[in-house]
């Protein structure tokens, strides 16, 4: 059960959620990749719906209500990716922008909350910046990959991991398991 020393394990890349927080502006350029999700907040904390068309979701049977979250792979400030979790509104905002963006450039983006209560609505701004071959080079360096966000946000809600190459119908399965033992008071 104890260890002599630390073993020789890897852990996967955990990535940097940056959500706004009231009077604490984010920033970064939108590199690319997005995951979009359906989630539900049971017991203070937040789960994935897993779509009650499948009549899969257990959170979806006894009637909690669904939240829309939009996840955007981003280059932060400080060069880093990052994963900006955007409600709906706000990313009906960011797409407004995107639409008018110019060819050749990319979205710096502002996100933002008024000060006061922490769930105040999402704002965003954008700018748009020149994408010269070498801003091109860092934007691709800092995108993630998909399997990465999902493994990431997998990790953030507390479920079983996410493999790499899995199928989603088998991992829906193994969520809905779980799910269920969180409503029935097992994890």
């Amino acid at each position: 059960m104890f260890l002599d020393k630390m073993p020789n394990v890897q852990s996967a890349k955990q990535v940097t959620i940056m959500r706004a927080k009231p009077g604490k502006p984010i920033q970064g350029l939108v590199t690319g990749s997005l995951i979009r999700v359906m989630t539900h907040w049971y017991k203070g904390k937040t789960l994935p719906c897993l779509l009650d068309s499948l009549n899969k979701c257990p959170l979806c049977k006894i009637g909690i209500a669904k939240r829309y979250y939009a996840y955007y792979s981003l280059r932060g400030a400080k060069g880093g990716a990052a994963m900006l979790e955007l409600t709906a509104t706000a990313e009906a905002e960011l797409m407004d922008y995107a639409k008018q963006c110019p060819a050749g450039s990319v979205l710096l983006v502002t996100a933002s909350r008024a000060p006061g209560k922490k769930n105040n609505p999402i704002h965003v701004s954008v700018e748009f910046r020149d994408c010269s071959a070498e801003n091109m080079i860092a934007i691709n360096k800092a995108d993630l990959d998909k399997d990465i966000m999902k493994r990431s946000l997998t990790r953030l809600w507390n479920l079983p991991e996410w493999g790499l190459g899995m199928r989603e119908d088998v991992y829906v399965e193994i969520v809905s398991s779980h799910i269920q033992e969180v409503i029935d008071g097992n994890v």
